[in-house]
């Protein structure tokens, strides 16, 4: 009844470690997210070097397409100068060759990698100056069988054609330059728009391990002040405690009747000084051994009933009846004894019984 009471009145208290798991999981995911930030950010540099890359190399194919369609009409105009179509047809087919292996491997990875509707508009400049560049080539060797046999003037008339052509080529190409500049920095401002969110995520992060760190401190200090307090109450409550079981040691071992305890099974738990005095014996002498040792023989199977019937209360109720009986000392010697048998319950342990028996004469 006097733990209920207590527990009435002690006030209820706010489940602080409710707190530190909840600050223990917004800390776990915060670092959850930025471990993910931070994988992300990774994938997209890695990304965008891929992809800056490819338009990089996209953009070196199409100049150097550029620079061999240059290259390949200078022959055509150049013939009329040396006069030896054979050796200016030979540079012209090495370079035409070396066109349209480079065009035709720009036109496989236009098609492969990139992406609509983007494509199409390269794919389109790029057949467009493929069909030049054939046009370009049969111009040139119609200037190259001209010269051959002699005749400037037709050939003189095909060499404007030609260079029409190379204008309508290099146009194309041209328009794929700037295309592809277009795209890396369209691609590069999207990169930054793409790094400019993480660098928010990353602060509202940081913000949030802020504030875990915060609430912490506030947490730690209320923590700290409860444990304070508890443990002022505890050490409180534990001189009580020791000062009760000081004073009700000191009243049993003071006390001037004889006081023993003893078990269910009849075995002696404790006893005072004047009891141990009563009987002959030292107080060592006597605990841990069965009450039989303490009485006559005629006497101990009727207190063995005795114990027995105490046994059988379940309850803090106590039985309390006095018995005329003698007490055997350790010289062997009787004595006469009066004896008051309770029985008590402690924390529902019924199977622990301590017995208070007070011995006088009679």
């Amino acid at each position: 009844m006097n733990t209920q009471r207590l527990n009435q009145n002690t006030p209820r208290r706010w489940k602080w470690h409710i707190l530190y798991y909840l600050l223990v999981s917004i800390d776990l995911l915060a670092v959850t997210i930025s471990l993910i930030v931070t994988h992300n950010i990774m994938l997209n540099f890695s990304n965008a070097t891929k992809i800056n890359n490819d338009w990089s190399n996209r953009q070196a194919i199409y100049a150097r397409l550029l620079e061999l369609a240059t290259r390949a009409n200078a022959p055509g105009n150049d013939v009329f100068a040396s006069r030896n179509a054979k050796k200016e047809e030979a540079k012209f087919n090495f370079l035409i060759e070396s066109f349209h292996d480079d065009i035709s491997d720009a036109l496989i990875d236009a098609r492969k990698n990139i992406r609509n509707p983007i494509n199409h508009q390269i794919i389109n400049l790029l057949v467009e100056a493929e069909d030049e560049a054939l046009e370009l080539e049969i111009k040139a060797r119609t200037i190259f069988r001209f010269v051959e046999i002699s005749d400037l003037v037709k050939a003189g008339k095909h060499m404007a054609a030609m260079d029409q052509h190379f204008y309508n080529l290099s146009r194309s190409l041209s328009k794929l330059g700037k295309i592809t500049r277009a795209v890396q920095f369209k691609h590069l401002n999207e990169q930054m728009g793409i790094a400019q969110r993480y660098k928010n995520i990353e602060v509202y992060i940081g913000g949030a391990i802020f504030l875990i760190l915060v609430i912490a401190l506030i947490y730690g200090t209320r923590l700290t002040k409860e444990y304070q307090r508890v443990e002022k109450e505890r050490n409180k409550h534990l001189m009580e405690i020791d000062h009760k079981e000081k004073f009700n040691r000191e009243i049993i071992t003071h006390a001037p009747i004889g006081m023993i305890t003893i078990d269910r099974q009849g075995i002696v738990q404790s006893i005072n000084p004047a009891g141990a005095r009563m009987f002959g014996y030292d107080e060592s002498e006597i605990v841990h051994r069965s009450i039989n040792c303490l009485m006559p023989q005629r006497f101990s199977v009727k207190h063995n009933m005795q114990v027995k019937l105490a046994k059988a209360k379940t309850t803090i109720a106590s039985l309390s009846r006095t018995n005329q009986l003698y007490g055997l000392r350790k010289d062997g010697n009787e004595f006469p004894v009066e004896v008051d048998i309770c029985t008590i319950t402690i924390e529902g342990e019924e199977d622990v019984v301590a017995g208070l028996e007070r011995f006088g004469f009679g």
